[in-house]
């Protein structure tokens, strides 16, 4: 499998586009997560044989499938042992058979262990070699140590094993980034549809849109590269402290620790809510250059336009959505202030070269707006660059495309008012899970440090998590 980056030097997922970050492989293709690398090796690469893309499906769900096959056996018979230790539960079973109960779960266990854990110990010797951690380690660290510890707990005839912790964080995590890897890959899947439908358009757009971070997923990227070896350092701290209750109690919490830690629903907080929304301007016919451009249109406050002859519903849809206006032409005065007029926009300026729209629009920079500038002709170019955001309506010249953040393929203005919903909402999303992975790290930490969570909970919860972030993040579709 190719290699998964993690936070350094910024390159672009192979599969879904999104930026990745760290050491470029020696060799092959980089990719953001286990579940893009998964996905990516069922639909193949360029040049494969026919039937190459249904091989690899099938073979891919036989691996999940057998792994999920023994992981659930492994549950049966930890679900029965834990049964035992159940306040008020008094079951005679002769030792004889709970061993056989322990080694069948060890056995069980050794496939799912072969087929879900090599790509995460892969990720373990990655970051081991650049000397910083991503959640390849968690998971490589937490499923391990459960395995090793468990079977060495059989070997030596001791009741505590916790192969299901094992078995079920690897299947957990791997089926939730297939699940994240899909709902990313729909966004991208939109914008390449866009493109192949419109080239003469779109041929200056191709490969570069959904590839620049916006500021917010660099905060939450960089928030995820520290939370790793704070949470590696907190489960030793933890283990330690918990020894007066004994090794195998201390060591069960510190672990909890381990697996319950979720920094992959921060990474994906703002990245998956702005690259579907990316999908979603695309398949209305709007192509956004980057989800930093995305996250600049939701900022805006002040919309610029030359055009004169503009919907005066779509106007007042901008105005409800507290947006301030302005007609910035080069048209004839006299004109340009009859359409004011007609539209009821206040703020107006006719006969402008388009030095001067520049400077009308660095003027109300300076008072702190962020602005928007919807254009379409060749004079337009100059004032497109120096706005927050320039939008290029499907008429236009090519060279306002080409320094556009933003482009109309088809139809005009009235699409004003739905992008910058969109723009909106994407951004309250973002915020709304980066506030739930800070939120449920916060509180799943406690509880697993106060000992109050098994580490098989602790990896449904993990779980839930990032269903919890990806199903808000699908939100944005609507």
């Amino acid at each position: 499998m190719a290699d998964i980056a993690g936070p350094s030097n910024s390159r672009f997922c192979a599969h879904c586009g999104l930026p990745v970050y760290g050491r470029s492989p020696e060799k092959g293709p980089a990719y953001c997560c286990v579940g893009c690398a998964i996905l990516a090796t069922v639909a193949g690469q360029p040049g494969d044989a026919p039937g190459a893309e249904t091989r690899r499906s099938r073979a891919l769900l036989l691996r999940l499938g057998l792994a999920a096959f023994f992981a659930a056996d492994v549950m049966v018979l930890s679900l029965f042992l834990y049964s035992l230790e159940m306040p008020g539960v008094r079951v005679h079973t002769p030792a004889s058979v709970l061993a056989l109960m322990r080694g069948l779960a060890l056995a069980f266990s050794v496939p799912v262990m072969v087929l879900l854990e090599p790509p995460f110990l892969k990720g373990l010797a990655r970051d081991l070699r650049r000397g910083r951690f991503s959640l390849d380690s968690l998971i490589a660290i937490g499923a391990g140590a459960a395995f090793i510890h468990s079977a060495v707990a059989v070997l030596e005839g001791r009741a505590a094993v916790y192969f299901d912790t094992a078995t079920m964080l690897l299947l957990v995590v791997t089926a939730g980034r297939l699940l994240e890897a899909n709902a990313r890959l729909e966004g991208k899947r939109a914008l390449e549809g866009l493109v192949r439908l419109q080239p003469p358009q779109a041929r200056v757009w191709r490969g570069e849109a959904c590839l620049a971070p916006s500021r917010m997923e660099r905060l939450a990227d960089r928030a995820a590269a520290a939370f790793v070896p704070l949470t590696m350092a907190l489960a030793a701290l933890v283990t330690v402290y918990w020894q007066s209750a004994g090794p195998g109690r201390a060591w069960l919490i510190g672990l909890s620790v381990l697996v319950v830690a979720c920094p992959c629903a921060m990474g994906i907080a703002a990245s998956l809510a702005n690259v579907l929304a990316l999908g979603a301007a695309a398949r209305s016919g709007v192509l956004i250059r980057s989800t930093e451009a995305l996250e600049r249109l939701a900022g805006v406050r002040t919309v610029a336009l030359d055009q004169i002859a503009e919907a005066a519903e779509v106007l007042a849809a901008c105005r409800k959505l507290g947006l301030r206006l302005m007609l910035l032409s080069g048209d004839r005065t006299a004109a340009v202030e009859e359409a004011a007029r007609r539209l009821d926009v206040a703020d107006y300026a006719g006969e402008l070269l388009p030095e001067d729209k520049v400077t009308r629009i660095r003027a109300t920079q300076a008072q702190g707006q962020r602005v928007a500038m919807v254009g379409d002709g060749l004079n337009d170019a100059l004032a497109l660059a120096a706005a927050d955001v320039g939008i290029a309506v499907s008429s236009g010249v090519e060279v306002t495309r080409e320094v556009a953040q933003v482009a109309f393929l088809e139809g005009g203005v009235w699409k004003l008012p739905r992008l910058f919903e969109l723009a909106r909402r994407a951004r309250r999303i973002a915020i709304q899970n980066l506030a739930w992975a800070f939120g449920y790290n916060a509180v799943a930490l406690a509880l697993a440090s106060a000992g109050l969570l098994r580490p098989i909970w602790a990896a449904l919860i993990m779980l839930a998590s990032s269903v919890v972030v990806i199903a808000n993040a699908l939100r944005v579709r609507k």
